[in-house]
């Protein structure tokens, strides 16, 4: 029986193995998939990672031209404050009616106005009253020398 027994142990070695090698190929296998996977997504990280560079080079292209066009924006910039402190220095070096000013001068003018329509209002009072006393001068005048025709024709009428 020893055989047999020894037949019956090295049979359980065996199976025993089988089930060892069984569950290493299973492992195997696994590490298998998981290498394959591994793989897989190598060769997608250096497409996404080629994907990354072009965007980096083009992104970086595009911040180039930004620079520039912020360096041409910041002259046109800076040539407009030289522009708008130039045109301020001009206007305030200008004689511009204010509406203080206006209100102030259209006071003196006013007071200048009605100055001179007293004058003029005064010159014609002295004016009237001078041609009133020649009215009155010639009104007499006249009255006398009628007077005087009548008399002469009164008398040389009646002669």
């Amino acid at each position: 029986m020893n055989d047999i027994e020894r037949l019956g142990k090295v049979i359980n070695a065996l199976e025993d193995k089988a089930t060892d090698v069984s569950e290493f190929s299973g492992v195997l296998s696994a590490v298998s998939d998981a290498k394959d996977k591994i793989e897989s997504s190598q060769e997608f990280l250096e497409a996404v990672s080629g994907e990354c560079k072009s965007f980096i080079i083009e992104n970086k292209n595009n911040f180039d031209g930004l620079q520039k066009r912020l360096a041409s924006m910041q002259t046109v910039l800076d040539e407009l404050a030289d522009a708008q402190a130039r045109t301020s220095a001009n206007i305030t070096a200008l004689d511009i009616l204010t509406p203080e000013i206006f209100t102030k001068t259209l006071g003196q003018s006013e007071r200048v106005v009605v100055d001179y329509l007293i004058e003029m209002d005064e010159k014609v009072k002295d004016v009237e009253m001078v041609r009133q006393k020649s009215m009155k001068k010639t009104n007499l005048l006249i009255l006398l020398c009628s007077s005087v025709i009548i008399g002469v024709v009164l008398f040389f009428g009646l002669k």
